[in-house]
């Protein structure tokens, strides 16, 4: 009986120390295939003898002219990066249906090749100082998420952008003269990014992207903002400097969750009371600008951190201003300011303060160290 018992326990010992074996040896093989994943291979060569692990592709400084066929055994590939080559043709990327995503610097592309359409999984697309013309059939990409690119020669963008029902960024600069009204059908769209391009002109479509959080036009050559604008419910970050707007609509200041607005470097003579109804907003830019007068309406924008007015036509700052308790910085740089206004001493969140630029007595500026001591002075 005892030996009946020893044999069953001996084989029960046996079980768990083989199944304990198995487990490592998983274990084992879950390690190898993570490092097949995270591997990123440089030769195309050495990745061909091995096409079912390769995820991880970079052909950089290779000399190609274009995209052996080869390429297209790598079926699981899902990035490829390529730098610094002499590529004019990239059609056979067509055959790799896996691709999540693709990065292209410094090449000698003209355009992307129609065939990219057939990249139903690509999420990111990343071009730089490659192409100039991007085909229609960037439409078919449905899975895409995020564009950049940045290229001096691009001038326009298809009527098919608007197909792209899951992209969340747009980044697109310089040059670019226009964008097609068709961008108002990208639902999905946070971030829209076009400084530094030529456009003159926001098409009315732009107040249908309810899901927009930020829109950057610095650096463009608008003279308008069109009247959508308040349709952008969700925008916390606005960016229109360096244009040339001569007035805002009032439509721009019913975005009830604006958090940030830059409106420096404008055609600008005044700013409208209705900034006041900017609750939310945390920062607010209107330097380099011919303005002269700060609304006291401001005032009521009690949530702000960061006031801009340098370089600007204002002489004098409204009592109503002391409202701001929670404002950190402030700059006064070059203005016509001859005199620190006395509601400034009293905002001890003030970390930053630059009067460079203004004639005022020195006494003024000793009396602000002492009860701001914590406020680091430009002077």
């Amino acid at each position: 009986m005892k030996k009946k018992i020893f044999i069953i326990l001996l084989l029960s010992l046996t079980r768990i120390v083989s199944q304990e074996t198995v487990i490592e040896e998983v274990d084992m093989s879950s390690e190898s295939y993570e490092e097949y994943d995270n591997k990123q291979y440089k030769s195309l060569e050495e990745a061909l003898n091995n096409k079912e692990r390769v995820f991880n592709l970079d052909l950089s400084d290779q000399k190609l002219s274009h995209l052996p066929k080869s390429i297209g055994e790598l079926k699981n590939l899902q990035t490829l990066f390529i730098r610094d080559d002499h590529l004019t043709d990239i059609s056979e990327i067509g055959n790799l249906v896996n691709l999540k995503s693709i990065k292209i610097f410094a090449n000698n592309l003209k355009t992307l090749p129609k065939t990219i359409k057939y990249l139903s999984n690509l999420e990111n697309l990343e071009i730089h100082f490659s192409a100039n013309h991007i085909p229609e059939e960037i439409g078919y990409l449905q899975n895409l998420k995020s564009i950049l690119i940045s290229d001096f020669d691009l001038e326009e963008l298809p009527n098919s952008i608007g197909n792209l029902m899951n992209l969340e960024k747009l980044i697109i600069g310089p040059n670019l003269k226009s964008i097609p009204e068709t961008i108002g059908d990208l639902k999905n769209l946070k971030i829209l990014d076009l400084v530094n391009n030529e456009i003159t002109l926001l098409p009315l479509s732009i107040g249908d992207l309810k899901s927009l959080e930020k829109l950057n036009m610095t650096d463009n050559k608008l003279e308008s903002i069109p009247l959508t604008i308040d349709k952008l419910e969700n925008l916390k970050w606005l960016g229109l400097g360096t244009n040339r707007i001569t007035k805002l609509p009032e439509e721009l200041f019913r975005i009830k969750n604006l958090e940030k607005l830059y409106l420096d470097g404008n055609k600008l003579d005044s700013l409208s009371q209705s900034i006041g109804n900017l609750k939310k907003l945390k920062s607010l830019n209107i330097s380099y600008s011919s303005i002269r007068n700060i609304p006291k309406s401001l005032g009521n924008v009690e949530k702000l951190e960061w006031l801009n007015i340098s370089q600007s036509q204002i002489s004098f700052l409204p009592e109503a201003l002391s409202n701001l308790k929670n404002l950190v910085g402030l700059s006064l740089k070059n203005t016509k300011i001859t005199t620190i206004p006395k509601f400034l001493y009293e905002l001890s969140k003030l970390e930053d303060l630059d009067i460079r630029g203004l004639n005022l007595p020195e006494s003024e500026i000793e009396q602000l160290k002492t009860v701001l001591p914590n406020c680091f002075i430009s002077k």
